[in-house]
């Protein structure tokens, strides 16, 4: 079984978060997503999400929460059909009123999106997201909503589902 992580940052007002539009793997390509990657082997998912978000956006943020964890086939990735992915999500709030200093040092570009259009994808045709950020990114502004249980970075739970495209 394979581990990814995605994050969203928030800028202090959460009117605004930081996405990556991908380019890969080909059914991501031309999506918006949470920033991250793949844990690599002896990892925690909290530690692959501080590295991931600072390798994809140039940023170091180390204040990262949960969100949620889901797993799905990894049928569309490279004909391994038989093979689960886990992805756990995470959320943080920048201190500073705005974005400063993010980058994007590989070929897909980061963004500060507003959350209104991430959040209302049917109002923004033009601007597609993975189907997931419609209910992901108001589940993290949402203070009153329960959210996994953080144990040393790692204890997460897996709280939903998820099937490929």
């Amino acid at each position: 079984m394979r581990h990814y992580v995605a994050g969203f940052l928030f800028d202090y007002n959460h009117s605004n978060v930081l996405l990556i539009h991908k380019q890969r793997p080909a059914w991501q390509a031309g999506l918006y997503n949470g920033i991250g990657g793949k844990v690599q082997s002896g990892e925690t998912h909290y530690h692959a999400m501080v590295r991931e978000f600072e390798e994809e956006a140039g940023l170091y943020f180390d204040a990262w929460r949960p969100l949620v964890t889901m797993q799905y086939s990894a049928e569309d990735e490279k004909d391994r059909s038989d093979e689960m992915a886990i992805v756990s999500f995470w959320y943080g709030t920048q201190v500073a009123d705005e974005f400063e200093d993010f980058k994007s040092p590989t070929d897909e570009t980061v963004s500060s999106i507003p959350v209104a259009m991430a959040a209302n994808v049917p109002l923004y045709p033009n601007v597609r997201f993975m189907p997931g950020l419609r209910w992901m990114i108001p589940l993290a502004l949402d203070d009153t909503a329960p959210k996994p249980l953080q144990n040393g970075g790692d204890r997460l739970s897996t709280i939903g589902y998820l099937r490929g495209p």
